[in-house]
């Protein structure tokens, strides 16, 4: 369901075309030769580049700017990344018959099968343009397509003998819009999700219907006028982002400013966070892309690229001259942003250097380490291009590698180091339970305190406590080891400082909070708790062999799954824990409201570490640490 408007006809300005590597050396630009008019991530490196009219889908490898297969069909309805395992559904037509096609993330194909629906089939005879979009089985219920060609909307489910229901989504002219045009929808049964442009004198709206197939019901979404925008389905919510229109008609807007970034309840309509912006410059070009949870964006106002995350927070931001001179964003991959730009030869691929990576903020506000990694024993740390980590193979001693590099140095001799933080151009972690602090560059060495089990830095201060790893007290000193003291006399058994206050527990069976200098204790729950991360405002632990969260202030207790969750560790909206209910300890994640859980492997998992897009375990059956790329 395509819409061709001037507005469409603009940004199709900025599309880019699929490259193919000039120079394999640098891979710093690429050369494109096959336009595109979308993109969708496989995972951290790879993308495909798909061109519904010529039926065209491109892998393209982010590390090297090269092609790593491709598939032609006639015509391209709709196509799916699903996860656990990973594979590409693709809703082709093929060889004039509709086809489901699955891929595995290579390009092979696995399964292929005809999609026979009458309805369609006349609509193909007679020439006319068909939309079709698939909805993957859920809980209770089997695959199903929503079709579109004239007049409502037709969804099936398998096997595809007659329509399920009927969803009429033409929207007629009003005293707000002289007319409306239906651009792309989405099915996420039991939700169709249809974009829709309305038009008034020389200026367009963008705006969401979301129908409910069951309950019949419909709810709208706005997005600000003289604005373009693309949305997607993510766990449940809809995602929208936003960019200009070049140029656009009447003016930018005052505060709060353009809506860039949206996230919206299905069921309600109701925004659950939006970005907004102000542009001061009516010639402002400013384009976004929502890629792998995260909303990249390219200002000319200010003339940044910026990194943020799902709740709008600034994980990076890079200035650059001549930004308005990029059309857009293909995605980011590591340390950079992958940008596509337009010359006279062409569309090239651009790589712009920038630090990203989730512990940048944490970084940014003085942290050594992740809640997460320190909660499995800290044996995994990052810093700018560099993770710093334990090498159980030899005595536990500390190596460094680049992100991008497989190279290993050692940093030094300690043995069996834990509880690493960087921060401050400082290492600081334990080694036989030491506390030890080093430069960087390996010079002033300093013993801190011969006992030190759970280690946190944060701001200026070293948090941690002393005397046995489960029933120690806490004590913090400076960063230079000055100022010690001990701020509670309580048996702890897990450490988790935030900003603004320490949260605890007592021999695992009560969990406490208490201000950074010690101070206002104060008990939150009673019962068996252990694995406590602190994240997006709300705590996460294992309470009674079950895993829940609340809010930093003790309120809203809340079951996120059954499961004895273990080893705990948080990326985006996803909690990654080894699941203890079964003996077998498999890698599981669930999101964190509860709603999608998923096996990922059968490993027998411990001490989860998250730097970037990777997940490092130890597999305790194999007796060592393994590498996986987070799935999105």
């Amino acid at each position: 369901m395509r819409k061709i408007s001037w507005m469409v006809m603009a940004l199709l300005l900025f599309v880019p075309s699929l490259a193919v590597a000039s120079d394999t050396s640098k891979v710093n630009q690429s050369m494109i030769s096959f336009e595109f008019r979308s993109s969708k991530a496989i995972d951290d490196q790879h993308r495909l580049l798909i061109d519904n009219f010529l039926g065209k889908i491109e892998c393209i490898d982010l590390a090297t700017f090269t092609q790593s297969w491709e598939k032609k069909f006639d015509f391209i309805y709709d196509i799916r990344i699903m996860n656990n395992p990973s594979k590409i559904i693709v809703i082709a037509k093929d060889r004039g018959k509709v086809m489901k096609i699955t891929l595995s993330t290579e390009g092979k194909v696995l399964t292929q099968q005809e999609i026979v629906i009458p309805t369609v089939q006349t609509w193909m005879k007679q020439n006319k343009l068909v939309h079709i979009s698939w909805s993957p089985p859920a809980p209770g219920s089997t695959e199903k397509l929503a079709v579109y060609s004239e007049g409502p909307v037709l969804i099936y489910e398998y096997p595809w003998k007659k329509p399920l229901s009927k969803i009429d989504v033409k929207i007629p002219p009003s005293s707000s819009y002289e007319s409306v045009l239906t651009g792309e929808f989405e099915l996420e049964w039991p939700y169709l999700i249809v974009q829709h442009e309305g038009g008034a004198l020389v200026q367009v709206r963008e705006f969401y219907s979301i129908y409910n197939a069951v309950t019949k019901k419909k709810v709208d979404i706005l997005m600000d006028w003289n604005t373009s925008s693309d949305f997607m389905i993510e766990q449940g919510v809809l995602v929208v982002n936003s960019s200009s229109i070049t140029p656009g008609p009447g003016g930018t807007l005052p505060a709060p400013g353009n809506l860039v970034y949206g996230r919206y309840d299905l069921a309600t309509g109701k925004a659950i966070y939006e970005k907004r912006m102000v542009f001061h410059d009516n010639g402002t070009f400013w384009r976004t892309k929502y890629d792998r949870q995260q909303l990249l964006l390219m200002d000319s106002d200010t003339s940044t690229l910026t990194q943020l995350d799902q709740k709008g927070n600034v994980l990076s931001s890079v200035k650059m001259e001549k930004v308005w001179t990029y059309s857009g964003f293909l995605g980011s991959y590591r340390q950079n942003f992958i940008l596509t730009k337009r010359s006279k030869d062409g569309i090239i691929l651009e790589r712009i250097p920038v630090k990203t990576g989730i512990n940048d903020t944490e970084r940014d506000q003085h942290r050594g380490n992740s809640f997460g990694n320190l909660n499995n024993g800290g044996f995994y740390a990052s810093y700018g291009d560099w993770i710093y980590f334990n090498d159980f193979s030899s005595d536990g001693k500390m190596f460094k590698k680049k992100i991008d590099s497989s190279e290993i140095i050692k940093v030094n001799d300690d043995l069996y180091v834990q509880d690493i933080n960087v921060t401050h151009d400082k290492l600081v972690y334990t080694s036989k339970s030491r506390l030890t602090s080093v430069n960087m560059d390996g010079t002033d060495k300093r013993i801190l305190d011969t006992s030190a089990f759970h280690v946190s830095v944060v701001g200026d201060w070293i948090y941690y406590t002393k005397g046995a790893i489960q029933s120690g007290n806490i004590y913090r000193m400076k960063i230079d080891g000055s100022a010690k003291q001990m701020i509670s006399d309580h048996s702890v058994s897990t450490l988790a400082v935030t900003e603004n206050g320490i949260y605890y527990t007592i021999d695992f069976s009560k969990l406490m909070r208490m201000d950074l200098d010690g101070s206002n204790k104060k008990k939150l729950l009673t019962g068996s708790v252990t694995d406590v991360v602190a994240h997006d405002n709300r705590l996460y632990f294992n309470y009674n062999k079950q895993l829940y969260a609340m809010n930093l202030d003790g309120t809203q207790l809340t079951k996120i799954s059954d499961h004895d969750a273990r080893c705990m560790n948080i990326a985006g909206d996803w909690i990654y824990y080894s699941n203890h209910s079964d003996y077998s300890k498999k890698l599981y994640r669930v999101d964190v409201n509860g709603q999608r859980e998923q096996e990922l492997n059968t490993d027998k998992t411990f001490y989860i570490h998250i730097i970037g897009e990777t997940l490092y375990y130890y597999d305790q059956v194999n007796k060592s640490y393994k590498e996986w790329i987070i799935p999105s």
